[in-house]
């Protein structure tokens, strides 16, 4: 099968998930209600709304690029990162979180193990970002505990994630702390431990992008601000896709609560592709505002598909251009080593 016949499968399997959710949600006349939403949709809004994505995503490349010390032309970085993260969002078991850094080390020379420590440093920043977002809501919205079911298991969302965010930043920044006090004697000790050659190496490569952070504070500080940056224009993005429809409300803490609860329950319940929990998540997000289940259901399947459109057909496009097999890149990355 071709490429774009295996993205439009993957589309319409998304698209068929999507429903399934939604019908989840269904009550008597919900489809009725979600369509007079759809009649008055300004379509038009999609356009800055695919712009917004464009930048976060020009600006989240930016900061990899940073990370990397400029190892690598900017140009090559923003390519690495888009097939990377469609690698995300289309293979299942998270399988897709090491082709961006075998990508790096295959067209570009970077070691795998700095390709990994700067993509760990980029994930705590993103959490950092998590926190705050998670603290403006709850100065924005006065959010009840907030529960989604997948199956048999009944989430918290927002406290599961809080929770999961706090101990993963603790995780990293004492782990930052001990290999950057300690250094070379924990990486001999390591060493001698089964695949110790390859966390010795990551251990190396993480410690010295560290460093290169503390010997410039100011660098730390302009890669927070510009975390800060990317996730601002994807929330915009998601404020010009509910200005799209005339019923829903659409002020930024509504967009910022939306991203926030969605990001929330992804980063919870990280479900392959992030089927079902970004639906659910999004859909109670809305509801926090008053709007229908129904029609928000309905908006969350077309935010999703959005989000989803725009990552897979500029790594489409990419992948295309660079002759890549997407499941070849990701078995590679499984196993590779500096």
């Amino acid at each position: 099968m071709s490429k774009p016949l295996r993205l439009g499968a993957l589309l319409l399997v998304l698209a068929v998930f999507v429903v399934a959710a939604f019908a989840a949600f269904d009550q008597e006349g919900a489809w009725e209600r979600a369509s007079l939403g759809l009649k008055t949709a300004k379509w038009y809004y999609f356009l800055p709304m695919f712009g917004m994505y464009l930048l976060s995503h020009l600006l989240r490349s930016f900061r990899l690029y940073l990370l990397l010390n400029r190892a690598a032309a900017y140009g090559r970085v923003f390519v690495i990162n888009t097939l990377g993260f469609l690698a995300i969002n289309v293979l299942p078991f998270r399988m897709g979180e090491m082709v961006r850094p075998y990508l790096l080390k295959d067209s570009e020379g970077i070691p795998f193990s700095r390709g990994i420590a700067a993509i760990f440093v980029e994930r705590i920043y993103d959490l950092i970002m998590l926190l705050v977002m998670l603290l403006l809501v709850s100065w924005t919205v006065d959010v009840p505990t907030l529960h989604i079911e997948l199956g048999d298991q009944r989430y918290e969302v927002i406290a599961l994630a809080r929770r999961m965010a706090i101990a993963l930043c603790l995780v990293g920044f004492g782990g930052m702390f001990v290999v950057v006090l300690i250094g070379e004697p924990l990486f001999k000790i390591m060493e001698r431990l089964p695949l110790g050659l390859i966390f010795g190496s990551f251990s190396r490569s993480f410690r010295e992008g560290i460093l290169g952070l503390l010997r410039s504070p100011m660098r730390a500080i302009g890669l927070l601000f510009l975390s800060a940056a990317l996730w601002a224009c994807t929330i915009y993005g998601i404020q010009f896709a509910l200005m799209a429809f005339p019923t829903l409300p659409s002020t930024s803490d509504v967009a910022l609560t939306v991203w926030t609860v969605t990001l929330a329950g992804m980063t919870a319940i990280p479900t392959p592709g992030f089927l079902l929990v970004y639906e659910l998540c999004c859909a109670e997000a809305l509801k926090l505002w008053g709007v229908d289940s129904a029609f928000a259901m309905t908006f969350a399947v077309i935010l999703h598909l959005g989000q989803f459109t725009f990552i897979a057909s500029l790594g489409l496009f990419f992948s295309i251009r660079e002759g890549i097999n997407m499941r070849g890149i990701a078995a590679k990355s499984q196993s590779v080593e500096d």
